[in-house]
């Protein structure tokens, strides 16, 4: 099961809330409980912090060794938009650990990417690259930065983004505001009424699998996720995300 990139979605639209914290339930219409997701955001007039962390539960935890996932971003803020200098995913299972940390640096427009690796407690890689697109937000701000923008927008409006941590599809992002008959159909699917606006994110195939797998998201008035549901998978069937408070 491919928990872990399934997570990389969920965290990447989960955190554009501009509360201090948000909880998340996750399940499958096949296998249950899933896991949950805890997002916390801190900042002050010229720097920010976002964690989030995933906890597996029910058959996943059992599947992938009880494995959690952290997510940092940190940065600075200037003229109301979160820059990224730093964005961090660690990832701990019964055997293995692993932490991706990427450093940007917005003088010579650059992103360096520090790949460890442990199995049984034994570092088995450590090494850097350089990514090969540029762009000061991650998948933790991009939402946060865009989603005032997207929910003044008229339907049928769509926007690429790039965004750090999505490198395996080139940093590329793109999402959609469903046209008005399309976005009604979303809203009945996703169990909410007309105050929510319905965004569906794409361009995640090659994270999650062969196929094309859109994630659809019913936003609340004050611009914070309150459902979201990926398309089936393997194994996993369907997956559905519930703000718990």
């Amino acid at each position: 099961m491919k928990i872990g990139q399934v997570v990389v979605c969920i965290v990447s639209v989960v955190v554009f809330s501009w509360g201090n914290s948000w909880n998340y339930k996750v399940s499958s219409g096949l296998l249950g409980k899933l896991g949950s997701i805890n997002v916390s955001k801190t900042q002050d007039e010229y720097r920010y912090r976002i964690d989030a962390k995933v906890i597996t539960g029910g058959i996943a935890a059992v599947l992938t060794g009880n494995r959690k996932e952290y997510y940092r971003s940190e940065g600075v803020v200037q003229n109301g938009q979160f820059r990224a200098r730093t964005f961090q995913i660690r990832r701990v299972m019964k055997k293995k650990n692993q932490i991706d940390t990427y450093r940007i640096n917005p003088v010579k427009k650059r992103i360096v990417k520090r790949k460890q690796r442990w199995k049984k407690g034994k570092k088995t890689k450590d090494y850097t690259k350089t990514l090969p697109y540029f762009s000061e937000n991650d998948l933790a701000t991009l939402y946060i930065n865009m989603i005032p923008v997207i929910l003044k927008a008229p339907p049928g409006s769509r926007w690429s983004f790039k965004a750090v941590g999505a490198e395996k599809v080139k940093g590329r992002v793109l999402v959609t505001k469903p046209e008005v008959e399309e976005a009604q159909r979303l809203r009945k699917k996703l169990g909410v009424g007309k105050k929510y606006t319905i965004l569906v994110i794409s361009s995640w195939e090659k994270i999650l699998s062969k196929r094309n797998r859109k994630l659809t998201l019913a936003i609340d008035p004050e611009g914070v996720l309150y459902r979201a549901h990926l398309v089936a998978l393997p194994v996993v069937g369907e997956i559905w995300i519930k703000r718990s408070r």
